[in-house]
């Protein structure tokens, strides 16, 4: 049986997570008894809940997508654009030291009382929001797309509109590689450059989703507002944790799988180009 695509366990998976964290959240909210329970958590988080609190503050859905990308694309030394953040993790190991022995809240109230300059500390919160925005809207997207793409319809339920836009879009790919391998005749040419503008202006697709992005936008964010709402730090901080484990045991269990799919080390190395395994793009 499949909803949505989805097999009932995969759904059932999903359900499960979200109602578990809905009532952690529901949970938190009975500790919460003042302004500083609810922003804070009361100041009561100790060496783990901070060490997992910063992990899922450095991380986040878009980065697997983009490295996941690179990797493909470059080898192991796609690595780097995310690898470029392990220079600055210690960083969060001094802040949150910094933070705590000032006695304030955030680094916008950290600068007000340093500076004595409530414009800084303003500056400060108007950049971190835009940021803030910026980056759930990239992680929102990044959600959308591959929630989408585990939602695909089968052909057979396509539309006819539907079907013209993945035929397209597979039309589109087959001169894109002609294109670029400079075997595209002149014939194909002005093919090639309607399609192009299709798909810079998005109506073409590579698959088509049951589930709208709108709707998934709507059902996501609801779900995150009550749970934050409900137990305000705390609950984002237990959000961290529960994420922040799964995510490396689920990185774990993916290697030693992906490797056995393969027929191991020597698989791999067979199916993919030496210099695909050149971590610094050179074989030194």
């Amino acid at each position: 049986m499949r909803l949505l695509g989805l097999h009932i366990l995969d759904v059932s998976l999903i359900l499960a997570y979200f109602i578990t964290m809905i009532w952690i959240g529901k949970r938190l909210r009975e500790r919460v008894h003042s302004t500083e329970e609810y922003f804070i958590g009361g100041r009561r988080m100790g060496k783990f809940f901070q060490f997992l609190l910063n992990f899922g503050a450095s991380t986040d859905s878009s980065q697997a997508a983009a490295v996941s990308r690179e990797v493909y694309r470059q080898g192991i030394a796609g690595m780097w654009i995310q690898y470029l953040v392990l220079f600055l993790t210690p960083f969060y190991w001094f802040t949150a030291m910094l933070l705590r022995r000032a006695r304030v809240i955030t680094l916008g109230d950290f600068f007000t009382e340093r500076f004595e300059s409530k414009f800084l500390g303003g500056a400060f919160a108007v950049f971190t929001i835009f940021m803030v925005l910026l980056g759930s809207a990239v992680s929102y997207l990044v959600s959308a797309k591959t929630f989408m793409a585990l939602t695909a319809k089968p052909a057979s339920e396509y539309s006819t509109a539907e079907k013209w836009r993945v035929d397209s879009y597979n039309e589109y790919r087959e001169l894109r590689n002609l294109y670029s391998e400079g075997r595209l005749s002149e014939a194909q040419r002005p093919r090639y450059q309607e399609l192009r503008s299709l798909e810079s202006q998005g109506r073409l697709a590579a698959l088509v989703s049951y589930v709208k992005p709108a709707q998934f936008y709507f059902v996501y964010g609801g779900i995150v507002c009550i749970y934050v709402m409900l137990g305000g730090f705390m609950a984002a901080a237990m959000t961290d944790v529960v994420q922040g484990v799964l995510m490396i045991l689920f990185s774990c269990i993916l290697i030693p799988f992906g490797l056995l799919k393969i027929g191991g080390f020597s698989g791999l190395h067979a199916a993919v180009p030496e210099h695909m395994f050149w971590l610094f793009g050179t074989e030194a």
